[in-house]
């Protein structure tokens, strides 16, 4: 009886890492896709249909979107600290050649 539980349990588990890899080759998940969405979306996909507890299914997909929010605001925050270094260097540089400007002219 232990054994086909846990071969039973397997089972279920392959099928939950199958909708899984569904969400991540997906291109209609983004970080703002809501369930519903996702429902109508993968409805006639064996992978969707295979496992009948819709709440776990639910549960993987919003850890799923929630990793693709993570993503999405270190990628902004990542884009925003570029951003910042490149108008400090630019200012910088700007400094620097204005410096050296002085400089000639002084010694002029």
């Amino acid at each position: 009886m232990i054994e086909r539980k846990k071969t039973f349990r397997e089972f279920i588990e392959k099928r939950y890492k199958a909708f899984k890899k569904m969400l991540e080759e997906s291109k209609e998940i983004t970080s703002s896709t809501e369930w519903s969405k996702a429902v109508s979306t993968f409805k006639d996909d064996y992978r969707f249909k295979a496992v009948e507890q819709s709440e776990k299914l639910e549960e993987i997909f919003n850890n799923h979107v929630s990793e693709l929010k993570k993503k999405k605001e270190l990628h902004e925050e990542k884009r925003n600290w570029k951003r910042k270094f490149e108008q400090c260097d630019a200012q910088q540089i700007e400094t620097r050649e204005a410096r050296e400007c002085q400089l000639s002219v002084r010694w002029r």
